[in-house]
């Protein structure tokens, strides 16, 4: 075999070999991102149901049945109309 035929076989062999490394890599990279993103949504519902619960709490202690009993509980006094002050967040 003459030394040309040998070079190109040569980086024929090198070429696959690197596309086949190549390949490793990517398959290895995309395994890792998909449980990381498996991890992620884990998290995410989990902070949903979070914010489900404290949305649940934050509307029955805004119900007046609850107040008037939190107010009868620890003998609390009612505000007069002028001391309230409302806060409105937007919701998004």
């Amino acid at each position: 075999m003459n030394k040309k035929k040998q070079g190109k076989y040569f980086f024929i062999i090198l070429a696959g070999f690197a596309i086949l490394m190549i390949f490793a890599w990517e398959q290895n990279e995309s395994e890792i991102l998909g449980s990381r993103l498996r991890r992620l949504n884990i998290e995410k519902q989990k902070e949903l149901s979070r914010k489900m619960e404290l949305l649940m709490l934050c509307n029955k202690l805004k119900s007046p049945e609850k107040l008037y009993k939190i107010v009868k509980e620890y003998n609390l006094v009612l505000p007069n109309k002028n001391d309230i002050v409302e806060i409105v967040v937007d919701e998004k």
